[in-house]
């Protein structure tokens, strides 16, 4: 007989395997002392309260967790498309241990307290955030962190018969802070109220019941997704809970018409995005991930032209304090076009643009650098040999190399810039071929130390 703390793992997987297209599962209100994802799932996201002034009273207590709330469920309306998915929402407070660094050990396994761990492998979205106060004024930030557990997120560009590879410069990165009014967190409070209504049809005059309050966790698979609604079912995820809970339609985001959340914070477009890639990469057989990747391609640019609604120092990612808010994005977006392309000839002259406005907005992160010195050189080296001379793409991965000298991939592509500059159908001087081999060669001891 199989412990109990493994059948919902097991239940998840047999879930997942019948309906690979469409399955998701939530998790709400779970405390923060024991936070979880569904291990079965090749993708989680989980949201963090945001925290919040202790100056608000009694009527906006609950403000940022309930903004988490709505927090998970536009996810899983966005994300759902993607495959096997779950989305948790986290309750506790900020103060108390209820941090990403703290949920993040204990979902990795570093850590003791998680109901279940991520897999190795498994991709994860953590969400979370801050409202505050400045004077008379509030702003809302959201912060985002992504990964596959045990693996870095990088490229991969075959040319010849080597391989250049390049990584983000992060993983994770605060978002632009936004001026937010009084009269928002009272739409977070309406919207939040109407959306924990289970109505019996995809209608809000259908009768309805009221999902239960307080501590949970209340876990729900999503049997189906119809424009801002979603069908849960109950899942008795926990052993031994006696909760009743009821299967019905939730209407999970706001109509146009009304307040949206998106606008008030087009990060979401972002995590929409994000999930595509990671979807993407962790079932790279699936046979629907060349259409993940075009909605992955379609949220990221959405978030590129939008995320500077609302920000409070302007348009200029760089000169508001979060350059890599958008950075890191502009890479993601070079990394799907090399991929939908599988790296042909073309992508490269596609992906570059995005890799070279991120290394103007990051010019301190060798990695940032490193992709586009990676993609020109492929270009290069696929395609006549007519802008640069192969010795200038030995001179900047030696300058990134200066400045991260621990860099595996700067050190494994200078290595493959020296055997493409010496290949025989390179024309040069003997000289300076001698010159080239002597440091090809005194790199590779250094390598081998």
């Amino acid at each position: 007989m199989l412990p109990n703390t493994l059948k919902p793992a097991l239940l998840l997987i047999v879930f997942l395997l019948f309906q690979p297209a469409r399955a998701a599962a939530i998790d709400m209100n779970v405390p923060c002392e024991t936070p979880s994802v569904f291990a079965g799932a090749p993708l989680n996201v989980v949201v963090l309260p945001y925290s919040q002034p202790a100056s608000f009273g009694q009527t906006l207590t609950r403000a940022g967790e309930q903004l988490g709330g709505l927090v998970q469920l536009e996810t899983v309306l966005a994300i759902a498309k993607f495959g096997g998915i779950g989305v948790t929402q986290l309750i506790g407070d900020t103060r108390e241990g209820c941090t990403p660094d703290v949920v993040l050990n204990k979902l990795l396994g570093k850590q003791g307290g998680a109901l279940e761990t991520l897999r190795p492998g498994g991709a994860l979205i953590l969400i979370w955030g801050r409202i505050f106060e400045s004077g008379q004024d509030l702003f809302l930030q959201s912060y985002v962190r992504f990964l596959r557990a045990g693996v870095t997120e990088s490229i991969d560009i075959a040319v010849r018969d080597r391989t250049l590879t390049g990584t983000l410069s992060t993983q994770a990165f605060a978002c632009a802070p936004r001026k937010i009014a009084r009269r928002d967190l009272d739409d977070v409070q309406r919207q939040f109220a109407s959306a924990r209504l289970l109505h019996e049809r995809p209608d809000t005059g259908s009768p309805m019941v009221r999902m239960p309050e307080g501590p949970g966790p209340f876990a729900y698979w999503v049997t189906d997704v119809r424009g801002e609604w979603v069908q849960l079912q109950p899942m008795e995820r926990r052993p031994g809970s006696n909760r009743q809970l009821t299967r019905g339609w939730l209407l999970a985001r706001a109509t146009e018409a009304q307040w949206s959340l998106r606008r008030q914070m087009p990060e979401l477009f972002f995590v929409e995005g994000v999930a595509g890639y990671l979807a993407a990469r962790t079932q790279p057989n699936a046979a629907q991930v060349a259409t993940w990747l075009i909605s992955s391609e379609t949220a990221i640019n959405r978030y590129i032209e939008a995320w500077g609604a609302n920000a409070v120092l302007g348009g200029d990612a760089a000169a508001g304090g979060t350059p890599l808010a958008v950075a890191v994005p502009r890479q993601l977006r070079g990394f799907i076009t090399l991929l939908r392309a599988r790296g042909s000839v073309a992508s490269f002259a596609e992906a570059l643009p995005h890799f070279e406005r991120a290394a103007t907005l990051v010019p301190y992160s060798s990695n940032a650098r490193n992709l586009v010195t990676m993609t020109r050189m492929a270009r290069a080296y696929r395609g006549p040999l007519t802008d640069q001379e192969p010795r200038q793409f030995i001179d900047d991965l030696r300058g990134l190399l200066g400045t991260d000298p621990d860099s595996a991939s700067l050190l494994a592509n200078l290595s493959v810039a020296y055997d493409l500059a010496l290949s025989p159908t390179v024309t040069m001087p003997g000289a300076e071929r001698e010159r080239l081999t002597r440091e090809r060669d005194s790199l590779r001891t250094f390598q081998r130390r």
